[in-house]
């Protein structure tokens, strides 16, 4: 599998006002599709063992859409790879948060690293995919 950086940006080619109509839209209906849709269909690319880099916002929400039946290590880009649920009120630790400041769990064996170690392991080639 060859790694490597994909930016791709969907939109409609103009608008009534002329500037370009950034939100994606579904092919079927053309109708804007909701975070949610997004997220599905981003976690559709995560496969089986792969490490994966969820980026600020949206891609977080990819985490709810994994399959329960494969196995996957999540990094957060501020730097911890293994990346657990969200956590609940009784193991909530205000001191551990993903890169959209929003609290987390640490799997056991997680590791933790500065955010340059985090991009750096994502430009080496070292993470399987980054969703952005």
């Amino acid at each position: 599998m060859s790694t490597g950086l994909w930016w791709v940006k969907i939109w409609k080619a103009s608008s009534r006002n002329g500037e370009p109509d950034r939100q994606l839209r579904h092919k079927a209906d053309g109708m804007a599709l909701t975070r949610e849709q997004i997220a599905r269909r981003a976690a559709r690319e995560i496969k089986d063992g792969f490490y994966v880099n969820l980026g600020v916002g949206l891609p977080t929400l990819c985490a709810n859409y994994i399959p329960p039946d494969i196995e996957v290590m999540l990094q957060s880009e501020n730097g911890l790879l293994w990346v657990g649920p969200y956590p609940t009120e009784t193991k909530l630790d205000t001191d551990l948060i993903n890169a959209s400041k929003e609290t987390v769990a640490a799997v056991p064996g997680a590791s933790f690293f500065s955010s340059a170690e985090s991009f750096a392991m994502i430009r080496g080639g070292h993470i399987d995919l980054a969703i952005l």
